[in-house]
């Protein structure tokens, strides 16, 4: 018997394997609580198939036709969804080469890193030293861009976060400050116009899925110039942190509360009567009220709001963005890791125009150890995305 063509023959086409597709990343990802919920498969869509439900923390899919865990035109071949999301089989070195030209060093404990720099604003109007604030003011002030997507509090649900895009200076002391609960901020480049330059400041999660938008080349991730991660260990859901917790447990009235800040322990700054919570009358807690009426709340009783896609989260420091910025137990001061050329100059020049601060990372070697320490506790939770 003739045999025409065996396995292996050169001369036989090689079936190619399917490229993955929603279903693939619905079993994997968003079906799952691996999903961080940062929004970059519904901006990725091209058939406007996949969105979020009102309070819902994962994308789902629209269109009847395809099923919750199925999608038609994925198996047509297109792969748009699986393409941006950083938790779907990631592969960090290649990302980081793409974004970097090179892979992390062993030494470079938060990533790629041109320089580290603690800074703060001249004239302040943030949180943590206000570096966030006023680069995005100054950076609309010079031209540098049109706009940035941030988030600001809603004006109908105090301490929840409304993401926005800012084109203004005063717009951008609106959003100034830290609010600890999710904002699907991607979702803003939707309405972003393709020609608009664009900063971006999100969380490590919505950073990683921004830059495998733009590495892979989709138009709608085009408009972001720079992006600017918050360093996050964690972020809480909106009713068990702030109503079960803030409202009803410890008995906090939200529209009074100034400011809200993490170090160590959460601290809650508010103008109302606290005696109920000095007098010890908060059943099983340890929280107290210290000097300028702040609740400081153990973390490990606010542990139980954190949201469960947290856990799935490896990267503190926010290693895909050009810069990233935070607190680390600084007071008044922001700790800032410059990862891009494009970050280097704004900071050179923001330096120059006296409009940031800086001083010698070693003169705080606390808060250097405490970045690294977060960053390795982080990492310690599996791959990196």
């Amino acid at each position: 018997m003739r045999v025409d063509s065996v396995v292996g023959d050169p001369a036989v086409p090689e079936q190619s394997a399917p490229k993955p597709s929603w279903s693939d990343l619905f079993r994997e990802v968003a079906g799952t609580d691996v999903c961080a919920g940062c929004g970059a498969c519904v901006v990725a869509c091209p058939r406007k198939v996949l969105a979020y439900a009102s309070g819902e923390t994962r994308p789902y899919q629209t269109d009847e036709a395809s099923g919750p865990d199925g999608c038609r035109f994925g198996d047509a071949g297109c792969d748009a969804c699986t393409r941006v999301c950083s938790r779907f089989r990631p592969d960090p070195e290649s990302l980081e080469l793409h974004r970097f030209g090179r892979t992390r060093r062993p030494d470079e404990a938060l990533g790629n890193e041109l320089d580290r720099r603690v800074l703060r604003a001249v004239a302040s109007a943030g949180q943590d030293g206000g570096l966030v604030t006023a680069a995005l003011a100054w950076a609309m002030r010079t031209g540098r861009i049109d706009g940035a997507i941030v988030t600001r509090p809603d004006p109908d649900r105090p301490w929840h976060n409304l993401p926005v895009i800012v084109t203004e200076p005063d717009e951008v002391l609106s959003s100034a400050g830290s609010r600890y609960t999710y904002s699907r901020s991607l979702l803003m480049l939707h309405e972003a116009a393709p020609t608009m330059r664009l900063a971006f400041v999100g969380l490590p999660c919505q950073v990683a899925g921004l830059v495998k938008g733009q590495v892979s080349g989709l138009k709608r991730f085009r408009p972001v110039v720079l992006s600017i991660a918050l360093m996050c260990s964690e972020t809480f859901e909106e009713t068990a942190f702030l109503h079960d917790l803030l409202e009803v447990r410890f008995g906090l009235d939200l529209t009074r509360v100034t400011r809200v800040n993490v170090k160590g322990k959460l601290l809650v700054s508010t103008d109302q009567d606290l005696s109920h919570i000095a007098a010890g009358r908060v059943a099983g807690s340890a929280a107290r009220v210290a000097d300028g009426n702040v609740v400081e709340i153990p973390l490990r009783e606010v542990r139980p709001t954190v949201r469960a896609q947290c856990g799935s989260c490896t990267d503190f420091s926010g290693e895909l963005a050009d810069l990233s910025a935070g607190g680390v137990g600084l007071d008044g001061w922001t700790m800032a890791v410059v990862r891009t050329p494009a970050a280097a100059e704004w900071v050179e020049a923001m330096l120059e125009d006296e409009v940031l601060e800086q001083r010698p990372p070693g003169e705080l070697p606390e808060a250097t150890a405490l970045l690294e320490r977060l960053a390795a506790k982080q990492r310690a939770r599996g791959h990196r995305p």
